[in-house]
């Protein structure tokens, strides 16, 4: 037995007992027999008999209802009343849901829900790699399932699998692995490569060695069957034919055969030359490396005059004929004269040259030098210089000559001298001089009160001349001065050496800088205008507890605005101003604080004060038997003065005199 099943009907049972000895303990605890309908029988089979504690009666059995088979199975019952079983099972195909026993218990129900027949499914089965599955007629008890693989696969396990009763497929599933047609032998002289392997869809791809050929150009495949597609090549030697015909004007020299790399040599007759390649061979794709040269008749071609000369070829340029070199006037033969065509198409010896007459170096002047360009030869020219402070007494320019000479003659290189140098102007002298020579200079100076006017030194040039005339001397005059500020005023006469320029500020300004300049010897004047800046009052200390505001500054006409704090009153001047004579009108300016009066307090009553200052309060109260009239509370205000009027304390009317102690009688002294 199902060890599962088992527990399921001993737990089955164990509610069965526990039904009927729960019914037992009600009737016990009742204490008295059931009434009617109940009725006692006695030796009845259908009751149950109770015996002490209830006295003797019967209790009908309750009778459990009959059972319908469940769809695709059955129910087997041993009876109707309490304890029996109602066993359930199903046909073939169909699998249980639910518990398989049910037993009748005392209230006349069967115990738990009754099982249903479940028709066996084993369900759908998953797809395999590289194939399919097909499932006749469903997925239920008995079906087939039916496995096959893609072109180029095979299948390894059984191809069919079956629903079984216990809900499961039969065996395993199969796979599809992919057909391997096998390895390929090497062709003789070859061999053949295998991408990227041997199963379905690989190629084979055959290749021959050096000098030879496949019989046919093939790629072979791994087919579905599991064979390589076509047949397998040869590799045959390769053999490019007999060899291209000879020129008419030569033949074959010597050849090796036709095969691959087999070499052919061609040659012409005397008096020929070869054109084209003169041997050629087989290559591998059967064909000659080149067409058969040809023979052409040996022409050793035209030849170019030489420089500075001429050459003349005669009869013509082909072979044994004969080439003359002449130079022109000035120029002399290097070399060979004559040259002859020859057999192998070459001008015998080498093109001689025509080399011009060399007229060799030349000396250079003392002091100078001297530039040959290009060269020495014929037409190259000599370029004569001299040294810093020289000159050349001929300016010449030598040229090499057909007779190997230099033209002219050679130069000198003379001292360069300026001469005397300018006169100095009548209100000037020359003050000091190097001499009259190349870079020599002379330095001139004007008498006193005169101005140079010119360039004061002048320096002896390359050409001969002067760098510059004498300078003049001209009176110095400083011109117009500057001009006096917008608040002064300027006095002169003159502007010459001397002349003295006075400047002044109006009422209420200072000057700043000097108020006279000179003109000098320089032309310039000794001091720059000065300024006129208003009287300046300096910087106003703020009160204790307060602030004060220049504007637009602390100069003449500024003002000066003085605040205080709050709780504070301003004494002095409240508004200064910055006077011409450097001071500030009005008086000095304090911040006192705000203090309210001493307040007296009313008769038959006084007063209780926090202080004097703003923000402090008052307090009236009266004595025994008087009663406040006014408000009881004052403040002292920002504005010195405390709020409200003065309290006043009343006679209450039901009060007949006054007594000692407390408030009662006159006060004469107060609290603040």
């Amino acid at each position: 037995m199902n060890p599962k099943l088992g527990i399921v009907l001993l737990f089955i049972t164990f509610l069965s007992f526990s039904a009927a000895a729960t019914l037992e303990r009600v009737l016990r605890t009742s204490g008295t027999p059931p009434q009617p309908p109940y009725h006692h029988h006695q030796g009845s089979s259908a009751g149950v008999k109770y015996g002490s504690g209830y006295g003797s009666y019967y209790h009908p059995r309750a009778k459990c209802p009959k059972l319908s088979a469940p769809v695709g199975g059955k129910v087997n019952v041993t009876g109707q009343y309490l304890g029996h079983k109602a066993i359930y099972s199903c046909n073939k195909g169909y699998v249980l849901v639910g518990f398989h026993i049910r037993l009748c218990i005392g209230n006349g129900t069967w115990s738990g829900m009754a099982p249903i027949c479940k028709r066996v499914n084993c369900g759908p089965l998953p797809h395999i790699a590289n194939g399919a599955v097909s499932i006749h007629p469903d997925t239920r008890l008995g079906s087939t399932a039916t496995y096959t693989c893609n072109s180029g696969y095979k299948l390894v396990g059984n191809d069919t699998r079956t629903c079984l009763a216990n809900g499961k497929w039969s065996g395993q599933e199969p796979v599809c692995r992919p057909v391997d047609c096998g390895d390929l032998d090497n062709p003789m002289n070859g061999w053949v490569h295998i991408s990227p392997n041997t199963l379905f869809g690989g190629q084979a791809l055959y290749r021959c060695k050096l000098g030879y050929e496949l019989s046919s150009d093939v790629v072979r495949t791994c087919q579905a069957s599991g064979q390589w597609s076509g047949s397998a090549p040869t590799c045959d030697p390769i053999d490019c034919g007999p060899q291209p015909e000879p020129d008419p004007n030569g033949s074959i020299k010597a050849t090796q055969g036709t095969s691959l790399r087999n070499q052919t040599a061609y040659q012409c007759n005397a008096g020929y030359t070869l054109e084209g390649s003169e041997t050629i061979y087989c290559q591998n794709d059967g064909t000659y490396s080149d067409k058969a040269p040809t023979c052409q008749r040996i022409d050793c071609g035209d030849l170019s005059d030489i420089a500075n000369g001429e050459v003349s070829i005669a009869p013509d340029t082909m072979l044994g004929s004969n080439a003359t070199y002449s130079c022109n006037d000035g120029y002399t033969l290097q070399g060979d004269s004559v040259r002859t065509c020859q057999a192998s198409g070459q001008w015998s010896g080498s093109e001689p040259t025509c080399t011009p007459v060399d007229c060799g170096d030349l000396d250079n002047p003392e002091n100078g030098w001297v530039h040959i360009s290009p060269n020495t030869l014929l037409g190259g020219q000599a370029l004569y210089r001299c040294k810093l402070g020289y000159e050349l007494s001929s300016d010449v320019v030598r040229t090499c000559q057909a007779s190997g000479q230099w033209s002219g003659s050679a130069p000198t290189c003379d001292p360069i001298d300026c001469g005397d140098q300018p006169t100095s102007d009548p209100n000037g002298q020359i003050e000091s001089t190097e001499g009259t020579s190349l870079g020599d200079k002379t330095t001139y100076s004007c008498n006193t009160g005169y101005f140079l006017v010119g360039s004061a030194t002048i320096y002896c040039q390359n050409d001969k001349t002067y760098s510059d005339d004498a300078p003049t001397c001209q009176p110095v005059d400083c011109g117009a001065p500057d001009p006096a500020d917008p608040n002064g005023s300027i006095h002169f006469t003159t502007t010459t050496l001397g002349s003295r320029v006075v400047y002044r500020c109006n009422k209420c300004f200072n000057i700043v800088g000097k108020s006279v300049s000179v003109c000098q010897a320089n032309g310039l004047y000794s001091n720059p205008a000065p300024v006129c800046k208003p009287v300046d009052c300096g910087v106003l200390p703020a009160p204790k507890n307060g602030g004060v505001t220049f504007y637009p500054g602390t100069y003449f006409t500024s003002t000066a605005t003085f605040r205080c704090k709050k709780g504070f009153k301003l004494t002095g001047s409240e508004v200064r101003t910055c006077q011409c004579d450097g001071t500030w009108s009005g008086e000095k300016t304090g911040c006192q604080k705000i203090q309210c009066p001493k307040l007296k307090p009313p008769q038959y009553g006084r007063i209780y004060t926090s202080g004097q200052y703003p923000g402090d309060y008052a307090v009236y109260s009266c004595g025994y038997g008087y009663s406040l009239s006014g408000k009881s509370r004052r403040v002292c205000l920002h504005n010195g003065q405390w709020s409200g009027s003065p309290a006043q304390c009343k006679k209450d009317d039901h009060y007949g005199g006054y007594y000692g102690g407390g408030y009662g009688g006159s006060y004469k002294e107060h609290e603040y």
